[in-house]
């Protein structure tokens, strides 16, 4: 049987989870020098602000998805838009439809 999985906006805390996560999922961030930095850098500080968000079990991240906040100019107007960014599972929750839970 699955474990309980509980979604959630990313608390200050998670941030250990949710970059061993992305070290795992993308070879990318574990050649970062500091791979807390840019994550703060490129989610938590944008201009306009991020949707970030984790799914937790036993405490442990498990999964995150991520979106940047931005104008979109359409016709006359603007609206309040989003650009995703990255999404990760970990190896032993995939395949379970939980990323569908991760973005807005």
């Amino acid at each position: 049987m699955d474990k309980e999985i509980e979604y959630c906006a990313y608390k200050p805390g998670d941030e250990k989870g949710i970059i061993d996560l992305l070290t795992m999922a993308f070879p990318f961030w574990e050649k970062l020098k500091s791979p807390l930095d840019y994550w703060k850098w490129k989610y938590v500080d944008p201009s306009m602000g991020s949707y970030i968000r984790v799914a937790k079990t036993e405490d442990k991240v498990v999964g995150v998805g991520h979106a940047v906040l931005l104008n979109v100019k359409i016709g006359g107007d603007i609206l309040i838009g989003y650009m995703s960014g990255d999404v990760a599972t970990h190896p032993d929750f995939r395949g379970r439809g939980y990323t569908q839970k991760l973005m807005p």
